[in-house]
């Protein structure tokens, strides 16, 4: 701007302005950025506040957990086009035990918290499995290279499987809660035989709705109204059962349960019917109402 005397010119507009009408302006600009700034603090102090009510409502209700990277997991456990689900859920179990670098913890335990490192002959105790069978798994989680061991000896996951603590936004995607009280429960009370059928759980993985633990074949999706439920005929599809035994699926997931609670659930009306997850096993939702709601729907029917 070019002053003439009290006046100024707009090099931008050729306007003729004088002093108090660019005070004015400046002072409305001013205001204009501290609002917009007091708008973004409240925002963010909204969003971290929300986040921490989240993360207190999880740790008082389902307690520590990892996220698994499902699809990267059933890809591995896929092996001459089979897919060996009982290895696959003690993998999962044998997650449980890691600490933030991916460890294996196990041991020296103080207040409830395994605080030494797990090594080979630790696994038998820890899988409670025979001796042949808890080699088995162990060759087998080491060929797959999905459990290994460092040079003193102590086992670890892969990083590109399950991660404790911070993700990254690429790990995020396709990835879930698995709550670690959840899986072990229901390791610990099933028999051996059992774990193929609760390898079925990791199958089902992609196909749980990321907001409403619902199974569906549109799991990203948002929108209450477009989300497209799945029926035991395609569940068992998933599963590898024949869709002639859906009724035999049904009974075996239906009587799964952990903490005396049921690991799924069915909403039914006079329009069809939704299966959901219990969000205590697996949860990949960040909304606090939404948690909530899921959570109070299985704790009801207890």
């Amino acid at each position: 701007m070019y002053e003439t005397k009290e006046e100024f010119i707009s090099s931008v507009t050729g306007e003729l302005l004088n002093l108090n009408t660019i005070k004015e302006e400046l002072k409305a600009e001013v205001m204009k950025e501290l609002a917009e700034n007091s708008k973004r603090q409240i925002e963010g102090f909204e969003f971290r506040k929300s986040k921490e009510e989240f993360s207190v409502f999880i740790g008082e209700n389902f307690g520590s957990f990892f996220f698994n990277k499902y699809n990267k997991t059933l890809d591995k456990f896929i092996v001459d086009g089979n897919y060996e689900s009982a290895m696959a859920f003690r993998f999962l179990y044998l997650c449980s035990y890691m600490d933030y670098s991916n460890k294996l913890r196990f041991g020296s335990k103080f207040r409830d918290k395994d605080r030494g490192y797990m090594v080979e002959k630790d696994l038998q105790e820890v899988l409670g499995l025979s001796e042949r069978e808890t080699r088995n798994t162990k060759n087998f989680l080491f060929s797959l290279g999905v459990l290994k061991i460092d040079i003193e000896g102590v086992l670890f996951v892969d990083k590109m499987y399950s991660k404790k603590g911070q993700i990254t936004e690429s790990f995020n995607r396709e990835s879930t809660r698995v709550f670690n009280c959840a899986i072990r429960k229901l390791y610990e009370e099933s028999k051996a035989i059992e774990h193929k059928k609760l390898g079925l759980f990791i199958k089902l993985m992609p196909y749980i709705n990321f907001k409403f633990n619902i199974l569906c074949s549109n799991p990203k999706e948002e929108v209450e109204k477009l989300i497209k439920p799945m029926d035991m005929k395609e569940i068992c599809e998933i599963a590898g059962y024949n869709k002639t035994q859906s009724s035999r699926l049904k009974k075996d997931l239906f009587n799964i349960k952990v903490n005396g609670k049921c690991v799924i659930g069915l909403f039914e009306t006079g329009a069809g019917t939704s299966i959901v997850i219990n969000p205590s096993i697996f949860y990949a939702g960040n909304n606090l109402e939404e948690l909530q709601w899921l959570n109070s729907i299985f704790r009801i029917v207890e």
